[in-house]
């Protein structure tokens, strides 16, 4: 007879099984077929040639480009593939490069004048599909008019100041020569259809790999406002802060802006995001005989460790219940992390172990945080997984959570206790998720 399941098993598995539906290429095949001469794209239609270009860029690049190969077969001429190092799968018609994340590198910029090339020479009467998850902005850096090593700069500095994705697009799609548009633009006038893992908060699709497809309503000025906010234009580049101001001045053209006519053939669609994993993990939990299951939200975002403590307040609520109805919660989003200690972790691990120290002693939940695509911060893990035992290893193992907490060292604290998720590249993109299993056996003390 098979080991019955813990509660850490199955969470996991409840994951696992919806990572799985999220997956690039399977979402991919969902959405998209060719027909005698057809495109489709759900119920959007496109007259096409025989020649479709394809451009994949992100963390899910390789498997979204995988799906589109599978269904494109005949019509598919060329393409180039972008994606993080580790992150690659084996493709037919596609060159692949893997570059660094999320510190941009050399490979990123010889990517990106391999994207702006390829781009640049699509014929007008042939479409170019364009395949877009999180983790474009760093993977293709394009500097304009600065050095790869200040875009390199520019962007840890950005990271670890706890500004939202859209604050750190806002500034690297205007030190960029593909992002907030351009790459359309470079296209032009060949048709350019867009599919999107959406990895960003409210979908805003401006953001989602800084928009190298789209319009963009940010501005010179918003980048330099996000810099000076976070107390980071006297520390950034000479070379950064002229490139910006001559932008503001109108010496440097802006970006393409909503109404632009050179995007008015175009297509843009997200076709997963985090709602639809959550939805995904709600599924999953019923196949495993959990019924009684809550989606809250996908729209948490703030400081991690400050989120955990607002999560864990929904947690107690929930365990002091008189109804005890909920069996799961899910929340979806985004959190960030103000980095000030020298330590290894990343958003996800930093609220799981400040969730930990917030439900101490409380028993009867079993909590994964969790970052989609298997890659929290710059670490191997994907997340970490809290219960009531977490606080009782770290003692037993002479930890003080409270210390690895304030040196953002949360990936090291979870690893001497063995309760890191990893997963390996999960080929999707589509934010954090928090899932709480809650015991129904458990009582609690009056």
């Amino acid at each position: 007879m098979a080991p019955l399941m813990n509660n850490r098993d199955i969470i996991k598995d409840i994951i696992g099984e919806a990572l799985l539906k999220v997956r690039g290429d399977n979402i991919v095949k969902e959405h998209l077929k060719v027909e005698k001469n057809t495109l489709y794209i759900d119920k959007y239609r496109f007259p096409i040639s025989e020649n479709i270009h394809l451009l994949a860029i992100g963390k899910a690049a390789c498997s979204m480009a995988k799906g589109a190969e599978d269904m494109l077969k005949g019509y598919l001429r060329d393409g180039i593939v972008v994606t993080k190092y580790g992150f690659s799968l084996p493709l037919q018609k596609c060159k692949v490069i893997e570059a660094g994340h999320p510190i941009p590198d050399q490979n990123g910029l010889e990517a990106s004048k391999a994207v702006y090339n390829f781009a640049k020479s699509i014929p007008p009467e042939d479409t170019l599909l364009v395949l877009i998850s999180g983790g474009g902005s760093a993977l293709l850096p394009a500097p304009d008019n600065i050095t790869l090593k200040d875009k390199m700069l520019v962007t840890e500095l950005l990271l670890k100041s706890g500004a939202t994705i859209q604050e750190i697009n806002s500034v690297r799609k205007h030190l960029s020569f593909l992002k907030g548009g351009k790459l359309a633009q470079i296209a032009h006038p060949a048709t350019v259809i867009t599919i999107i893992l959406s990895d960003v908060i409210g979908n805003e699709i401006s953001s989602i790999a800084s928009g190298p497809t789209v319009t963009d309503p940010s501005s010179f000025e918003d980048a330099i406002s996000t810099l000076k906010r976070y107390n980071l234009w006297e520390v950034v580049p000479n070379s950064v802060k002229e490139h910006l101001l001559r932008g503001k001045r109108g010496l440097i053209p802006e970006t393409p802006k909503p109404g632009d006519k050179s995007f008015q053939k175009d297509l843009i669609k997200i076709v997963a995001d985090n709602r639809y994993f959550c939805r995904e993990i709600l599924k999953s939990a019923q196949r495993h005989g959990i019924e009684n299951g809550i989606h809250l939200t996908s729209f948490v975002e703030g400081e991690a460790k400050e989120v955990a403590k607002v999560i864990a307040a929904i947690i107690k609520e929930e365990l002091l219940s008189n109804t005890r109805k909920t069996e799961m919660i899910v929340i979806g989003g985004e959190t960030t992390v103000t980095v000030k200690g020298n330590g290894k972790g990343g958003r996800a691990q930093e609220l799981a172990l400040s969730l930990a120290i917030s439900m101490d002693r409380w028993k009867g939940f079993t909590a994964v945080s969790l970052a989609s695509d298997g890659n929290d911060g710059i670490t191997e893990a994907a997340g970490a997984i809290v219960n009531e035992k977490t606080l009782k290893l770290a003692k037993e193992k002479d930890l003080n959570p409270l210390s690895y907490l304030s040196n953002n060292d949360s990936f090291s604290f979870f690893n001497k206790i063995d309760s890191l998720v990893i997963t390996g590249p999960t080929h999707t993109n589509v934010n954090d998720v928090i899932v709480i299993l809650i015991d129904k056996e458990y009582q609690p003390t009056p």
